[in-house]
């Protein structure tokens, strides 16, 4: 005791230690490990598709824009001979969506201009005032085949916006025709002699 009674003071009790503090504290580091993991999965996921996209965006560089265009008509002439009932409204809008992106994503690769992002008017003036070469033979347009392709869309358009209806007759007249103008404007190769620097000849492909 003190010597000093004066120097004796009263302090409060302890209180007791929470019986559960353990069991929470166990808890709380649970809930951070779940949060911890499930971050880890959504990265995981996010370069997993990220990773997909890179790969597609490959596949899509090496394989011509003609081979990719005449696939994507194929499937959708293979959908509509599927159906079993005359093109309504609505799958005539559906068919009129597919192959405007289709034939938009082929002259955009094709002539390296932005035509998924124009409207039918700006792609018609773009060919109308390029400097394209009226040359069939080398791949490039001629008058007839940019007025095809300003025919195409705007009949596309009217499917599109219009709420036209047409028969399925109608519909494999567009995937023909669309066909055509791939054809018709592709990346010819053309082969070729060239001499190589030891005298000897060698072939070589040109675009």
């Amino acid at each position: 005791l003190p010597e000093n009674e004066e120097d004796l003071v009263l302090k409060d009790i302890k209180p007791p230690e929470p019986v559960y503090s353990g069991v929470l504290t166990g808890r709380v580091a649970g809930v951070i490990i779940v949060l911890l993991a499930l971050a880890a999965a959504i990265y995981l996921l996010l370069r997993w598709k990220k990773r997909r996209h890179t790969i597609a965006d490959i596949i899509e560089e090496i394989l011509p824009e003609d081979e990719i265009a005449l696939e994507a008509i194929e499937r959708l002439r293979r959908s509509l001979e599927k159906s079993a009932d005359e093109p309504d409204q609505l799958s005539c809008r559906q068919f009129g969506l597919a192959l405007s992106e289709i034939m938009r994503a082929y002259l955009e690769k094709r002539f390296r201009f932005s035509a998924l992002e124009m409207t039918t008017d700006e792609i018609i003036h773009f060919f109308s005032s390029a400097n394209l070469p009226d040359n069939s033979s080398s791949g490039s347009m001629i008058k007839e085949i940019r007025q095809s392709i300003g025919e195409m869309l705007e009949d596309l358009d009217l499917l599109k916006f219009a709420k036209e209806t047409r028969s399925r007759a109608s519909l494999m007249n567009f995937l023909d025709a669309s066909a055509m103008i791939i054809q018709q404007t592709r990346r010819e190769q053309a082969s070729s002699l060239e001499e190589s620097p030891d005298g000897t000849e060698s072939k070589r492909e040109v675009a």
